[in-house]
């Protein structure tokens, strides 16, 4: 478990997208992965991002201005 938002901050885009990939090299086929990312801190753009990198993406939960995404290898 990570907490991309904290670390985005420090470490930018680039890095938070690379986490998002290597997530995606761990995973078996039909893994998922959850997120929990503030929408201040780029959900909409990540999610975007997470549409094109998994077979699926999308936003479960919408609360308090943070974004609960699952996407599906």
């Amino acid at each position: 478990m990570s907490t991309p938002e904290i670390y985005e901050i420090w470490a930018g885009k680039a890095v938070i997208y690379r986490m998002f990939e290597d997530a995606k090299a761990h995973l078996a086929e039909g893994g998922r992965l959850f997120l929990v990312i503030r929408k201040q801190q780029g959900a909409p753009s990540a999610l975007k991002f997470l549409k094109e990198l998994y077979a699926e993406a999308e936003t479960i939960e919408r609360d308090g201005g943070y974004w609960v995404i699952a996407c599906r290898k």
